[in-house]
């Protein structure tokens, strides 16, 4: 929590209810929204599902070092991002769309890193104990290439989809396991060309629902949904002048109403990428495309439909002109029900002036319409950490960081002029005086709690003393920004007036 200590003088005593509640905002908003790195460099390198049950929060996190032991690793948090409880799982390869809630329990799904036609289930309690492991073997399907599409309940029974090639040729394989955790059937389904196939849903109408790409060619890709019950597969919707992303995977989503939305994908070869929503019968209903230069702009990882409707979507951005110089940039973007982009916000570290990379792989909405989301975030030392963070239903962090990009921490520069610069007073008046021992030109600007910027000021060179008027400012709290000539971020406080 940020403390702010107050002089109060004799005529702003009649406004000390105004200050405290300022206050009191200010604390909770602290409270309620953070963005945090956690490093476990020996057992975790990224969060890949983040999954919710009642008031308690659970991250399944990958490990991939090869110098340390491969594996998944479940981490419980709060919604305040406390970390309680974790436990390691060796050789367990996690996927996308691995893990679920079955009566308060969690069921996690991977497969044996050494063998890949061994599958494994576990039911887990909330306190991250292992009830009992269920090992799915086949003779057959032991392709390098196999991939899991995904965990499903449907009926009380739990499936475990995955997908592998073999000469050219498709394979998909359906687990299927009882409550108890015992296999019930496994459907091998051929498929004659080869499809790359990435998420399985089991629908509204019991249908096992796939998401798959063909590549005819190096300027040539189909994108498609595939259904398939009793024996027959139908072709619910494939690309009419929609190809997928180039080397980027789709991904898809089925919505309440049973309608479809695809991302990752662009129209008539297009550099532009486009999220489609289509109806329960494949029709297309609107297309929301990106207006950028380059053709990976953007890549989602991972979709959620929220409880109104709208479509919040996460993953990272690559090219774009509105985020610090950085090979690759955590995203969130929010849709509404038809389509229309309300907001889409770019979140970052600095370390020694230069922006970190952050990949964001998962998200999910809290009961007051907040979120929480993990992934990874890099450091200039080239360590791999797992990334939690918690927005507001506007993607704001802290309420002053609303918009396009979020400096979500500036520390060693903040930390380092802390001496060089004093703000006072503060809460203020009419006028701000600044202190300032820089020997460079300043610029300063001023925001208000929405993210845009009400005043802006220059510092001269050499100059030690400045008085800002700010008469003309709405009584409240704001967020001044201090940089120098370059853009870096020298100096941020929150200042209130009363």
């Amino acid at each position: 929590m940020n403390y702010i200590y107050i002089t109060i003088l004799d005529k702003a005593m009649s406004k000390l209810p105004i200050i405290l509640l300022l206050l009191l905002s200010l604390s909770l908003s602290a409270q309620n929204t953070f963005f945090k790195r956690i490093r476990l460099s020996d057992k975790a390198q990224g969060g890949l599902n983040i999954l919710k049950i009642e008031d308690t929060i659970f991250l399944n996190c990958y490990n991939l070092n090869q110098y340390s032991s491969f594996g998944t690793y479940l981490m419980k948090v709060d919604v305040k991002g406390n970390n309680s409880t974790s436990n390691f799982i060796e050789d367990l390869k996690p996927f996308d769309r691995s893990i679920l809630e079955d009566n308060s329990d969690i069921m996690l799904s991977g497969n044996d890193i050494f063998s890949f036609n061994k599958q494994k289930l576990y039911r887990i309690s909330k306190d991250l104990d292992i009830l009992h492991e269920t090992i799915l073997f086949d003779s057959i399907n032991d392709y390098e290439s196999t991939f899991q599409l995904g965990l499903n309940k449907y009926e009380g029974r739990f499936h475990i989809s995955t997908s592998s090639l073999d000469n050219n040729k498709t394979n998909l394989f359906d687990y299927v396991v009882n409550p108890l955790g015992k296999m019930d059937t496994i459907l091998q389904l051929p498929i004659s060309d080869a499809k790359t196939f990435r998420e399985m849903f089991v629908n509204k109408r019991g249908e096992m629902t796939y998401f798959y790409n063909r590549a005819f060619s190096q300027l040539e890709d189909e994108n498609g949904i595939l259904t398939y019950k009793n024996g027959v597969f139908t072709n619910l919707w494939k690309t009419g002048g929609y190809q997928r992303l180039r080397r980027v995977v789709p991904r898809g989503l089925q919505l309440k109403d049973g309608g479809y939305v695809l991302a990752n994908i662009n129209k008539d070869f297009s550099p532009i990428p486009s999220i489609l929503k289509l109806s329960e019968d494949g029709d297309e209903i609107w297309t929301y495309e990106w207006f950028v230069k380059g053709s990976r702009g953007r890549e989602i990882r991972k979709i959620i439909e929220c409880s109104n409707g709208d479509i919040i979507g996460v993953g990272v951005l690559t090219e774009y002109d509105y985020t610090p110089k950085a090979e690759l940039c955590a995203m969130v973007f929010r849709l509404d029900k038809d389509g229309k982009l309300l907001w889409e916000k770019a979140y970052y570290e600095l370390e020694d002036g230069e922006a970190t990379r952050g990949v964001i792989s998962d998200i999910v909405e809290l009961d007051d319409g907040s979120f929480m989301a993990t992934g990874e975030i890099r450091s200039k030392e080239t360590f791999v950490d797992i990334l939690l963070m918690r927005i507001d239903a506007d993607g704001c962090i802290d309420n002053f960081s609303c918009g396009k990009t979020v400096l979500v921490t500036d520390v060693k520069d903040l930390s380092q002029n802390k001496e060089q610069l004093r703000i006072s007073p503060n809460p203020f008046s009419n006028q701000l005086n600044i202190t300032s021992h820089f020997d460079k030109p300043l610029f300063g600007s001023i925001l208000n709690l929405n993210g845009r910027v009400i005043h802006q000021f220059e510092i001269n060179s050499g100059t030690t003393n400045t008085s800002i008027d700010l008469e003309q400012l709405s009584a409240g709290f704001n967020l001044l920004i201090l940089k120098d000539k370059h853009g870096t971020v020298l100096h941020k406080e929150k200042v209130i007036k009363i």
